[in-house]
């Protein structure tokens, strides 16, 4: 942190401030312009170089397909779009700086780069207890989602499992945060062979089928995860 700036004292006469003298320059400026201008340049190509996000694993499996061929993908949001997602991963940077400031480095790891070629997978995982041998998994969630949550959220589960598996670390914490008061829930989830085979081995089998076959996975019933898929565009252009 640096030193306090002493700022000089001045008259009342040579205050701008006290004889109401506003700068007539840059009367349109607009810090919501400059931010809006940042978050749009986020936006653009995206490829995934044939490796799969565990976070997919329980999302729609032509998106997982995707990801698997290395489908050309493009960010397209608008910049009201990427607001709560950034305030998302402010709040999980927000948690990791705490807890760091709590361990050491030999106990907390997050945000290390991971690939496990054997199922292809590539991810960063949000922590690893090293010496109490847990994975952390930090979500955000709505008001309304964190008072009714009662268990963890069966689209998450098969996402921990990935981590769980090839960190070979069988039981995880996941956190659940409130966007709107920074309340929090910690669920325990231990491996399951059935989620695993279920919510993972189940979708990737699926996926490489439709891969050796020359086929897509079906488009999801519900459009609410096209809204901001980055596959989006080639998958309305694809006629399959």
């Amino acid at each position: 942190m640096s030193e306090h700036v002493i700022l000089p004292a001045r008259l009342d006469l040579d205050s701008r401030c006290l004889q109401h003298k506003f700068p007539m320059s840059d009367i349109e400026f607009s810090v919501i312009d400059i931010i809006d201008e940042h978050l749009l340049s986020l936006n653009g190509p995206y490829r995934t170089g044939g490796w799969i996000h565990p976070s997919s694993i329980g999302k729609c499996r032509r998106g997982v397909y995707y990801e698997l061929m290395d489908a050309p993908g493009e960010m397209v949001d608008e910049a009201d779009e990427r607001k709560l997602p950034e305030v998302g991963n402010a709040i999980h940077r927000m948690v990791q700086e705490w807890i760091t400031a709590r361990t050491s480095a030999k106990e907390f790891t997050s945000e290390t780069r991971m690939r496990f070629p054997a199922f292809k997978f590539s991810f960063r995982c949000d922590g690893i207890f090293v010496v109490k041998d847990w994975v952390l998994e930090i979500k955000t969630i709505s008001d309304s989602a964190f008072t009714a949550l009662q268990v963890p959220r069966p689209q998450d589960l098969g996402q921990v499992h990935c981590y769980m598996y090839t960190l070979d670390i069988p039981r995880c914490i996941l956190l659940y945060v409130n966007r709107n008061t920074g309340e929090m829930k910690e669920f325990k989830v231990y491996f399951s062979d059935k989620i695993w085979r279920d919510k993972v081995l189940a979708v990737l089998a699926a996926v490489y089928e439709h891969r050796d076959k020359g086929t897509r996975p079906p488009r999801p019933k519900s459009k609410y995860e096209c809204e901001r898929c980055k596959f989006r565009r080639h998958c309305e252009a694809d006629t399959e």
